[in-house]
């Protein structure tokens, strides 16, 4: 086929000059004239003319609704019938998910990087600070893994500030970041899809919510650092057949949380890039990206690739299709193509970013800063070493061995719901359903349904302090728990969330996700069967599963260190976890669906060993025990004798 070509490709660059770090949003909120410059270029590209290529709108619209060519770019013959019901470009569940977006955030950052530069100009600015101030402005990320002891807040007050005033400039009005507005756009007639309102939209307490879980997310990130599984396991969250418990989490399922935990318009893949935190969190999926590529410089992917049985039909690939290092990361031009390259099918995808281009980050001309000296350590393998220590004191909270000082920290306090003296639920093993769940002639076993007040929660006697590195074995390891969740994409026709408790809470579905025993969610980024995306669609009819996991290391810690378990052992976490383990399934952020309800839906927790190499690295072996007492016989939980 003949390709069209637009009049004015647009072209990812990257940032031209010097390769400069993308710092972490509070960080950036240090530099004030960054900070400044950063704000007022983002709202400026936020009011861009929608139907321009470079704006706002047309860029966040590349990863799913309105589902339009951009660029013109398709990769086959399109029926007029499809144009708006094929599903546009966007890799999920798939071996390219991380390394598409790292040219899709470099183009975002490029435009945002040219308003930038016009706000700079604005400014009385005699001796060229701001200009100078201007150039150094990335594209932010934000670092929701950050242990606590290492951010004051878990969910930054600015991402929800009507307005942001900076120190020594005018008031930042309105915020950009709290959201993204259509109402002074002119958008196409029926593109009116993308937000039930005028503007783009989030859940309440995000703070509470995100704070739950953030000990446990650290954990979840650091076993991605630390475990020596290939680019198929890390990079996306397919659920293959008898796949090991070790190869649960993914750097997309651990994406995942974070879209569904925010809801609201960053809770369907299919417009999550409108919101204004979407672009601060893919930043750290990319910078987070970057940390394992250096930790495990030969695990990348290659020309193997992925059997594309996963993958479904969009504008540039069909079900069947092979993905690897040289699939084409389209939309994104690398070149400006010319008429030889539209007449040719190998020429035309060749204008292409490919993931073996793309590996490195400072061809975008950014660079992280924990990666930023890369080009001065040739040997990839020391090069590593460094970049894996550097990690380590972000994203290993849980334990360290004792000659490294640890920087554990506990949960939250219990929240405000709890002090109110509401119920909580704790259900009696070897069931977990309670009675308001079960019809009458349900042949599910009946349990008898304890209620207990915080008050009665509380310890009667003091716990004598407890130093978490006496979890560590003589042998200098200790044994990692995780709950590992596989469960059916599209099977409710929406996002639900799978939420975890390590012990009583609230039964008040609306509470879940801020409960003080929550320990963290799986997100299943699932839609409807009158969904555009056409690969959506192919995997509704495949019954495509995805896999999660939730550490439980962190919370199972803070339970040792409240008195209530003996050590990691499974000969004291067995017991605990068949006692006080418990999950449920929350759609809409207020609506419990009962398990029962959800097939597909499979819970199982596993262990593994963790030991500590000579530079004090943790190591997640990827041999795992499954342990399939605690789940046996409760709902959606595995069985004796069943696969995971």
């Amino acid at each position: 086929m003949v390709f069209t070509l637009p009049e004015e490709p647009v072209v990812v660059t990257g940032i031209k000059g010097p390769v400069t770090q993308r710092l972490e949003i509070r960080d950036l909120m240090r530099n004030k004239p960054m900070w400044y410059l950063f704000l007022k270029g983002l709202q400026s590209f936020q009011k861009e003319d929608a139907k321009l290529l470079r704006s706002y709108y047309a860029i966040s619209g590349i990863h799913g609704r309105p589902y339009t060519p951009y660029n013109e770019v398709v990769g086959r013959e399109l029926r007029e019938d499809e144009i708006g019901n094929v599903g546009g470009y966007c890799a999920h569940t798939s071996i390219v998910f991380a390394t598409w977006h790292r040219p899709f955030l470099a183009l975002f950052e490029q435009e945002l990087y040219q308003h930038v530069l016009k706000e700079a100009a604005k400014l009385n600015d005699p001796t060229g600070v701001y200009q100078e101030a201007a150039k150094a402005v990335r594209l932010p990320y934000w670092d929701w893994a950050l242990p606590k002891s290492q951010q004051p807040e878990f969910w930054p007050k600015v991402f929800d500030a009507p307005t942001i005033k900076v120190d020594g400039f005018p008031t930042v009005d309105p915020n950009p970041l709290a959201t993204f507005s259509r109402k002074s756009l002119s958008i196409n007639p029926g593109e009116e899809w993308a937000f039930s309102r005028d503007r783009t939209t989030r859940q309440l307490d995000l703070g509470t919510k995100l704070g739950q879980a953030v000990n446990a997310r650290n954990t979840s990130v650091s076993k991605l650092m630390f475990t020596d599984t290939d680019w198929l396991t890390f990079s996306n969250n397919g659920y293959v057949k008898s796949q090991d418990p070790s190869q649960f989490f993914s750097i997309e399922e651990v994406h995942d949380k974070i879209h569904g935990e925010i809801g609201g318009t960053m809770g369907s893949i299919t417009t999550s890039a409108f919101d204004p935190v979407f672009w601060l969190h893919h930043c750290n999926i990319d910078r987070l990206t970057a940390l394992r590529q250096a930790i495990r410089p030969h695990a990348y992917i290659d020309e193997k690739g992925q059997d594309v049985g996963r993958n479904g039909t969009n504008f540039v690939s069909q079900r069947g299709d092979v993905q690897n290092n040289k699939t084409p990361l389209k939309p994104f031009w690398r070149t400006s193509p010319t008429a030889a390259d539209a007449a040719s099918t190998a020429k035309y995808d060749a204008v292409f970013w490919n993931s073996q281009q793309v590996e490195n980050t400072q061809v975008f001309g950014y660079t992280y800063p924990e990666t930023f000296d890369r080009s001065k350590v040739r040997d990839v393998d020391k090069f590593a070493v460094i970049v894996a220590s550097r990690a380590r004191d972000l994203y290993n909270a849980d334990l360290r061995p004792r000659s490294t000082p640890g920087v554990f920290a506990r949960r939250a306090p219990a929240q405000v719901s709890l002090a109110a003296q509401k119920p909580l639920i704790v259900e009696k093993i070897p069931a977990e359903v309670t009675v308001a769940e079960v019809a009458p002639d349900s042949t599910t076993p009946q349990v008898e349904a304890l209620e207990i007040t915080l008050s009665e929660m509380q310890p009667t006697e003091a716990v004598p302090p407890r130093d978490p590195s006496d979890l560590i074995e003589d042998n200098n390891t200790y044994t990692d728990w995780s709950v590992n969740i596989r469960a059916t994409k599209h099977i409710l026709g929406k996002p639900y969330q799978v939420i975890v408790f390590d012990g009583p809470f609230n039964p008040d579905p609306a509470r879940w996700t801020s409960e003080y025993n929550k320990v963290d969610t799986v997100a299943v980024l699932g839609q409807g069967g009158d969904t555009a995306c056409a690969k959506c669609r192919e995997d509704q009819a495949h019954d495509q599963s995805v896999a999660g996991e939730v550490s439980l290391t962190s919370a199972l810690i803070q339970d040792y260190m409240e008195g209530q378990l003996a050590s990691l052992k499974p000969e004291d976490v067995v017991p605990f976890l068949t006692d006080n383990l418990h999950w449920r399934v929350l759609v809409d952020g207020v609506t419990d669906v009962p398990r029962e309800q959800v097939p597909g839906l499979v819970v199982c927790v596993s262990s593994t060993t963790v030991s500590f190499d000579e530079h004090g690295i943790p190591r997640y072996s990827t041999e795992h025990t499954l342990h399939p007492g605690i789940t046996d016989g409760r709902p959606a939980g595995l069985n004796a004798g069943e696969e995971p």
